[in-house]
């Protein structure tokens, strides 16, 4: 059994956090990985739904580009939860993990687990969409010679 708590999951997308915070800042970037139908006003306060996930809520906290929380009511209705988004820079990639406080009881060990588990499906939809609508940073490749020359002192 999980031990109580928030629901938490975490991905890293290899991608800067301007890249990554882009699919948080518009309404293009959430329908990119989340819902295709998704409708939102990226502001504090702004509404936000999608009738294809049954989801829909508001922005309560926008620190762009480190954070952003919303309230949230899926499918199953009831108390909203509070889903907050962090973002951390880790070299040229985001460590984006998501932490969601239910708005009724907290879930069963089973229920958490299930819940963890979709949040992982979905940070690794948003891995794919920001990975593959922004270019890879630029890696910094050394000429030939200078790779070769250390084999070139053992050797002597």
């Amino acid at each position: 059994m999980l031990p109580e708590g928030p629901v938490k999951a975490m991905f890293v997308v290899a991608r800067p956090v301007p890249d990554v915070w882009r699919a948080f800042s518009s309404e293009a970037g959430w329908r990119g990985w989340l819902a295709p139908d998704m409708q939102v006003k990226v502001d504090v306060g702004g509404k936000f739904s999608s009738d294809s996930t049954q989801v829909k809520g508001s922005i309560l906290e926008l620190r762009a580009p480190r954070k952003i929380s919303l309230s949230w009511t899926g499918p199953a209705g009831g108390p909203a939860s509070i889903v907050t988004f962090e973002l951390e820079h880790r070299g040229t990639s985001t460590k984006v993990t998501v932490q969601e406080r239910p708005g009724g009881a907290p879930p069963s060990g089973e229920e958490k687990a299930n819940r963890e588990a979709t949040w992982r499906t979905q940070l690794k939809s948003l891995k794919d969409f920001v990975e593959k609508s922004s270019p890879a940073p630029e890696r910094v490749a050394l000429p030939a010679e200078d790779l070769e020359e250390p084999r070139a002192r053992r050797r002597a």
